[in-house]
């Protein structure tokens, strides 16, 4: 049975080449497209009554910051203890994240704050991070569009 079918593929090989390439046009014009779907059906990926979500929304009014879920954190790293042309780097990146980039809606940078430095910089003083918090809440599609792109053009 098997050995039937192969000659007669190998017989017809440009009709079942064509017929494939056929298929595969009418798959791809009759089936949704995967980023149509994804975009219409995404959901948040906590519930909005989860604790992680009410508590990021809950410090987002507390603090007079943005509500959503969505936190990306940039971590500056050397090999060497972090200098002032660091912190100045620091400074234009937190500034540029904050006023250039569409999608971030605030960004937490608290390493120029010498009472909150200690928590946002290493112990052997190489590496700092800020947070920021995205458009959208994690997981929906509002959260994926420019959000990240953006700023990864930013750094």
């Amino acid at each position: 049975m098997l050995g039937t079918i192969a000659r007669a593929a190998s017989r017809y090989a440009l009709l079942v080449m064509a017929v494939w390439v056929l298929l595969a046009g009418v798959g791809n014009v009759a089936v949704p497209q995967l980023e149509h779907v994804v975009k219409e059906q995404s959901r948040a990926f906590f519930p909005t009554d989860s604790g992680a979500t009410q508590a990021a929304q809950r410090m987002g009014k507390l603090f007079g910051d943005s509500d959503s879920n969505n936190i990306a954190y940039v971590v500056l790293e050397a090999d060497r203890t972090l200098g002032e042309p660091d912190r100045a780097y620091y400074r234009a990146l937190a500034e540029r994240l904050r006023t250039q980039t569409p999608g971030v809606e605030s960004v937490m940078d608290l390493w120029d704050d010498p009472a909150a430095a200690a928590v946002f910089e290493s112990r052997d003083h190489k590496a700092a991070y800020l947070m920021a918090r995205l458009s959208g809440q994690l997981g929906s599609s509002t959260a994926t569009e420019p959000s990240l792109p953006c700023a990864g053009q930013s750094i």
